[in-house]
C-alpha cells in the first residue's frame, strides 16, 4: 500500500513532534505500508489566506484579478510563514546554535479565522484544484490519505483548515481519507462534519476530542499519542544534567503554548522554596520564556538540540520531578514514571491525556494553586503508581488504534 501523510511534523525542531511522527511511520511500517509519502505542517497554507470570514474582508488582498492590492496584514502572514520555513531549516543544520529571536515567532496574529465562513472555506479548495489542477501527484497515487492531526486542530487555525482542505480534495478524488493522531477542538462544526463525515477513519487522542466529536455527530475512536509507539532507546553513558543542578532534587520545567514568563518565574521559585534544583528544557517552539530571562534568573537551561529525542525518557529518569505544559514532554514523564505537575496549554490536550491515563496531580493554569499541588505529590503516591501501570498495560494498544490494519474494540 502506498500512504500520502499528510501535516507531516518529523522535520521539525520540535522533539515531540518527531517523536510522535517516528511512531507514526513505525506503525505504518508495521501495518504493511509499501511507501510513504509526506507532505509537511502547514502545506499549502497560502490558500487559506484568502478573506475566510466577513471579518477580513477590508484587507484588499492580492489576487489575480487585482495582483496591485495594497499590501496588508495578510502579507505578514506570508512572511512569517517563510521565516517559520527558514527557521526549521537553520535548526535542522545548525543544532548546535541557539536560534534568533526571530526564530521563534511561531503564529502571527491572524493565523487563527475569526468568525469562519464554511462557504469561503469551499471556495478555497475550489481555488486550489484549478490552480493545481496538474499537480497532487503524490496526492494522485496514493491508495491512502492520512491526515495527522496532533494538536493542528484547533480554533480555526489556518494550518488547520489547509490539512483539511488537503483532506477534502483527496476525499474529492476518491481516495481513502484517515483523520489520526489528533485533538480536535472549536473548530467550524460544517467543516468537520464535511471533511471527518466522509472519512474511512477519524482517531483522536483523548475522551473530551471524541466528545465534542460525537456533539456534532461526527463518529470517531478515541486512540492514544503516536509518541507511545516511538522507537526510544538508552544512551550509554546517560546524558548529563547541568552541572549547576543538585543531584539530590533535580526538576526539569518546561513551559507551552499556554503559559507566560511570568508564571514560569513564579513556578521555579516555588520549586526552590520546596527544596527542588529546577532547570528549564527550552524547545523554542511556542516557548513561555526566552533563554535570556532563564539566564538573567539564574535558572540554568538545557537546549532541545542537546538531548535527541530518542533518549528523553530516559533521560527524565535522572529528575525527580517534570513540571510541564507540553502534551509530549508529559508522554516522555509518563513513559519514564517519572511524577509530573501538568500546566495547561492552548488546547485541552493536557487534560485529556492525564485524563486518559487517570493520571491524579490537577493541570494548573499557571503558578495559582502550584505550591498547594506540589504538597500533596507525596500522598498521592499510589494513584501515581496506578497511572504509570496504565502507561504501561494499554498506552501502545492505545496507539496502535491510530492503524486500521489493527483490531480494535470501540470505547
Amino acid at each position: 500500500m502506498r500512504v500520502l501523510l499528510i501535516n507531516y511534523s518529523g522535520d521539525q525542531f520540535n522533539p515531540g513532534c518527531r517523536a510522535s511522527s517516528s511512531g507514526l511511520i513505525t506503525m505504518l511500517r508495521a501495518a504493511g505500508t509499501s511507501h510513504i509519502d509526506t507532505m509537511p505542517l502547514g502545506f499549502t497554507p497560502e490558500a487559506m489566506s484568502f478573506p475566510l470570514s466577513a471579518d477580513e474582508d477590508g484587507l484588499q488582498l492580492p489576487s489575480r484579478q487585482n495582483p496591485r492590492a495594497k499590501k496588508t496584514v495578510r502579507d505578514f502572514f506570508h512572511f512569517m510563514l517563510k521565516i517559520k520555513r527558514l527557521s526549521t531549516r537553520f535548526a535542522a543544520h545548525f543544532r548546535s546554535m541557539r536560534l534568533p529571536p526571530w526564530a521563534q515567532v511561531v503564529h502571527p496574529s491572524n493565523s487563527f479565522v475569526v468568525n469562519l465562513e464554511a462557504d469561503r472555506w469551499t471556495k478555497a479548495i475550489d481555488e486550489i484544484m484549478e490552480r493545481e489542477a496538474d499537480g497532487f501527484h503524490d496526492l494522485r497515487l496514493a491508495d491512502r490519505v492520512i491526515v495527522n492531526g496532533e494538536g493542528t486542530f484547533h480554533h480555526n487555525q489556518r494550518t488547520a483548515l489547509a490539512a483539511l482542505a488537503l483532506a477534502r480534495i483527496a476525499e474529492i478524488l476518491g481516495k481513502e481519507v484517515h483523520i489520526i493522531n489528533a485533538t480536535i477542538q472549536a473548530m467550524h462544526p460544517d467543516v468537520l462534519r464535511l471533511v471527518l463525515g466522509s472519512a474511512g477513519r477519524v482517531v483522536v487522542r483523548e475522551v473530551r476530542s471524541k466528545q465534542y466529536l460525537e456533539s456534532l455527530g461526527i463518529h470517531c475512536l478515541v486512540g492514544a499519542d503516536c509518541a507511545f509507539a516511538a522507537p526510544y532507546r538508552v544512551t550509554q553513558p546517560m546524558l548529563r544534567l547541568p552541572d549547576e543542578v543538585a543531584p539530590d532534587s533535580p526538576c526539569l520545567v518546561s513551559g507551552g503554548c499556554g503559559l507566560r514568563s511570568s508564571s514560569v518565574l513564579a513556578i521555579v521559585n516555588a520549586l526552590r522554596r520546596a527544596g527542588f534544583s529546577p532547570f528549564y528544557f527550552w524547545i523554542g517552539d511556542g516557548d513561555a520564556i526566552s533563554i535570556g530571562d532563564c539566564q538573567a534568573a539564574g535558572i540554568p537551561v538545557v537546549m532541545w538540540n542537546e538531548v535527541p529525542w530518542p533518549v528523553l525518557p530516559e533521560y527524565l529518569k535522572q529528575v525527580k520531578l517534570v513540571v510541564s505544559g507540553r502534551h509530549h514532554m508529559i508522554i516522555f514523564a509518563l513513559l519514564a514514571h517519572i511524577p509530573f505537575v501538568p500546566l495547561a496549554s492552548n488546547t485541552w490536550k493536557i487534560e485529556g491525556l492525564c485524563e486518559l491515563f487517570g493520571w491524579p496531580v490537577p493541570v494548573l493554569p499557571g503558578e495559582h494553586g502550584f505550591a498547594r499541588a506540589l504538597s500533596s505529590l507525596p500522598e498521592l503516591q499510589t494513584e501515581m503508581k496506578a497511572a504509570f501501570e496504565r502507561v504501561d498495560k494499554t498506552a501502545l494498544e492505545l496507539a496502535l488504534r491510530n492503524m486500521a490494519e489493527i483490531p480494535i474494540e470501540e470505547s
